[in-house]
């Protein structure tokens, strides 16, 4: 959330902001676990274009009185390029967090999950009812994976379905 503003300036602190803030780190790590997946698609690319259009526009950014919300853009900007290398993604990501300092590279959007002490459910009993609901989608037994999101509904779990690397979740608060 600090780095979203200039350090100069007003952080208008507020829950709203606070989550949103969660939500776009979570978004910057959903792209760089597609990176990391093995099913992810590799290519030979000896071009060094990504780091040549990049580079300078985030050291700009960085050099215009530490401005890290222009620098966020440009990593966001980065990993939606779409023909580069995943491995050049990664190491220019590596690159630029070292700056950010937000340990990109060992989160989890998993690990950013709060869980209220008064919570009814586990993590991991919601990840195995998240694998069953799944197989039920898949084999089309719509009503057992309906009956799994109301069973977790009651738990005051909240499924946001269409994640493209599995479901993610929150519990309510």
């Amino acid at each position: 959330m600090c780095l979203q503003a200039h350090y100069r300036s007003e952080l208008e602190f507020t829950w709203e902001n606070l989550v949103a803030a969660l939500t776009r780190l979570k978004r910057i790590l959903g792209q760089i676990e597609k990176l990391k997946s093995p099913d992810h698609i590799r290519r030979v690319d000896d071009d060094d274009s990504l780091r040549k259009n990049f580079k300078p526009r985030f050291n700009k950014a960085i050099s215009d009185d530490l401005n890290t919300a222009d620098a966020l853009v440009v990593l966001e900007d980065m990993l939606r390029a779409k023909k580069a290398e995943p491995d050049n993604k990664l190491s220019l990501t590596r690159e630029f967090d070292q700056v950010l300092g937000l340990n990109l590279l060992n989160l989890t959007r998993s690990g950013l999950r709060v869980v209220p002490a008064s919570a009814s459910i586990n993590p991991d009993d919601i990840e195995a009812k998240l694998t069953e609901r799944q197989k039920a989608k898949a084999e089309k037994d719509f009503a057992t994976a309906d009956a799994i999101r109301d069973e977790l509904t009651a738990h005051g779990i909240e499924l946001m379905d269409g994640d493209p690397l599995r479901w993610e979740w929150r519990i309510s608060i």
